[in-house]
């Protein structure tokens, strides 16, 4: 099964302070596992006032583990954007001319995308069949949770190696096992974004009043009075409750005895009704008490809740904060860039003070010179691209701003326009015509420079692989070494020492 895997490595000022833990990533977790006979490259990205810029350090195939882990070891300083939506377009785009069964990217970042672009929506809309993994070095839970969807689209990994960790070798190989596993080939679960459950606030229902059965009084019946004579005792009319009968003796003392049934059983209704209503008043007691919990802990909510308005209102205005910190580096980093500008100015001001000085070369030297340079280069391209290489001044010189193209036949597509530049000794300053600098400014991302030196003794061959990357990092500088005379039209850069 063929494997392609592309490197984005990110080189803004977000990882400043990050480099060497993403350094020792790279050379001690994730090389020393790598497959080099498969389609392994690398990228490094970064943007200047909001314009990408990403650098193809590595190319897609015939790298070795020496090469990555000497570019690893020297990534340039972190300075300026992240354009992560842009990079993972371009490594996307890239991806699909490759011949490969599984096809892999593999992001290095801080998380932050500072050019307005949208990763993730790059990822779920574009992967197309790319497994995208992501490693977010010291990054917030924001960006976290966009990294964690992101990488799930494709069925990749997010692995998170926490600022706490950098010093905990063991702990960051446990970190990085699942990317190691998914990069050898082995199933892995693909990370899911976890959901932060919501805290939610119970309020304990109003307690019920239960209200206790009335008691019915009913009322006394109707009580007659009955005329009662006792000898030598004076007359008394007393009441009792009697039904419709005929007076007579016998019915006296009934009669006492029905009143004093009734008087009774009035006691006891109203000791009963009495008792009824002291429940009550207690009962009645213990829920108020209960209602006073209630209210008491309806205040105390009420209070979290002003707490936590209190709180998101602080959080927002910490926000507001840090996005008008964000927009003053903005305008400091645009500030330094026209200070830039004007020392670019100074120095080719220099360089036109210089051309009064200059030193005379001979004209057939340097044909023959660039001659063997352009026959070295073609021995040497075959190799690296068999069957691809078109040598433009194969036969007689040609002026079309490049001496090479590598060409995909299948699809014809220049994948690289190559420039040659000789010399006899280890000279670092090289010149560009006017047709060259107007076809790499039209063909930055993959106009390539090649610098054959020594060709007369033991030739050795430097590739700038961006020279418009270089040049904005300060790898290469206008100018040249030492006095040299140029002639009208031509560019002179040299090599940063």
């Amino acid at each position: 099964m063929k494997n392609a895997i592309d490197f984005l490595i990110d080189i803004s000022d977000k990882m400043d302070k990050k480099l060497t833990i993403t350094q020792t990533i790279l050379q001690n977790e994730i090389i020393p596992y790598l497959n080099f006979d498969e389609n392994i490259g690398m990228r490094t990205f970064l943007s200047v006032v909001k314009n990408p810029i990403v650098i193809n350090s590595l190319d897609m195939g015939l790298n070795t583990k020496s090469d990555f882990m000497q570019k690893a070891g020297s990534l340039p300083f972190p300075n300026g954007g992240s354009p992560i939506g842009y990079t993972i377009k371009e490594s996307l785009k890239s991806l699909r001319n490759v011949d490969a069964d599984c096809k892999r990217i593999v992001l290095v970042t801080a998380g932050e995308e500072t050019d307005g672009g949208n990763y993730e929506y790059e990822i779920e809309h574009g992967h197309e069949g790319v497994q995208v993994n992501i490693i977010g070095i010291g990054i917030n839970e924001s960006d976290k949770k966009i990294a964690e969807r992101a990488s799930a689209f494709t069925g990749g990994v997010f692995c998170e190696i926490p600022e706490e960790i950098f010093n905990n070798s063991i702990e960051i190989a446990n970190q990085l096992k699942p990317l190691i596993d998914a990069l050898q080939g082995k199933t892995v679960a693909p990370t899911q974004p976890k959901e932060e459950p919501k805290e939610e606030v119970k309020i304990e229902p109003k307690a019920e009043i239960k209200e206790e059965p009335k008691v019915e009084v009913k009322p006394e019946p109707k009580k007659e009075y009955v005329r009662v004579e006792i000898k030598d005792t004076p007359k008394v009319e007393v009441a009792a409750p009697i039904a419709e009968q005929e007076e007579s003796e016998e019915d006296t003392f009934d009669a006492m005895a029905a009143l004093k049934a009734g008087t009774q059983k009035i006691s006891q209704l109203l000791e009963e009704n009495e008792k009824i209503l002291s429940r009550t008043l207690e009962n009645g007691k213990e829920n108020i008490s209960k209602i006073e919990k209630l209210r008491a802990q309806c205040k105390a909510y009420e209070k979290n809740i002003t707490d936590l308005q209190a709180e998101s209102e602080n959080k927002s205005a910490q926000i507001a904060a840090l996005k008008e910190e964000r927009e003053e580096l903005n305008a400091t980093i645009s500030e330094i860039n026209k200070e830039k500008e004007i020392q670019n100015k100074k120095i080719e001001e220099l360089i036109q003070q210089d051309k009064d000085v200059v030193i005379q070369l001979d004209s057939k030297e340097q044909n023959s010179v660039s001659e063997k340079s352009e026959k070295y280069l073609y021995e040497y391209l075959q190799k690296k691209y068999p069957n691809r290489v078109k040598w433009m001044n194969e036969g007689s010189k040609k002026s079309v701003g490049y001496d090479f193209e590598i060409v995909d036949f299948e699809n014809n597509v220049t994948e690289y326009y190559i420039a040659c530049k000789g010399s006899k000794e280890s000279n670092q300053t090289f010149f560009l015509t006017e047709k060259e600098w107007d076809k790499c400014l039209e063909n930055n991302l993959n106009y390539q420079v090649y610098l054959v030196q020594n060709i007369e003794n033991k030739p050795t061959i430097t590739l700038i692989e961006n020279l418009i990357g270089w040049m904005m990092s300060g790898k290469i500088r206008p100018g040249a070494t030492k006095n040299e005379k140029v002639k009208a039209g031509q560019i002179m850069l040299s090599l940063k020492k």
